[in-house]
């Protein structure tokens, strides 16, 4: 049952990042809803400007210009991929109520992101 939990918090964990983390999901989405339309301007501006990075760069840009440091930390959290994997693993240990399960789901659910981000 232990392997079990690993396995599947590792890869729920890498599937979220990788989309996250690499995909321009919140375009389309937004675009499929037709919700947040000056947001999904904004993050198109940031995007042409800066080519290589994604929304969490964008929503951290954002919050540099905030004043709050609750959201500061929050906008820091999701735009640092190590920070996210550590809260992530450890949401899922919790879920799992086996907090043993968190390191090694740490590091399995970087090494798969990374070796996905490798094989595009």
């Amino acid at each position: 049952m232990l392997f079990q939990e690993i396995f599947y918090s590792t890869f729920w964990i890498s599937m979220f990042s990788v989309i996250w983390f690499y995909t321009d999901w919140f375009v389309h989405y937004c675009t499929l809803f037709g919700i947040g339309r000056q947001i999904c301007l904004d993050f198109l501006s940031f995007v042409v400007t800066n080519p290589d990075k994604y929304l969490p760069d964008f929503l951290y840009e954002k919050t540099l210009t905030i004043d709050n440091q609750l959201i500061k930390f929050v906008g820091k959290l999701i735009s640092c991929p190590l920070c996210f994997h550590v809260w992530l693993s450890f949401f899922a240990a919790v879920i799992c109520d086996n907090l043993i399960i968190a390191a090694p789901v740490y590091i399995l659910s970087l090494f798969t992101v990374l070796q996905i981000k490798r094989l595009f």
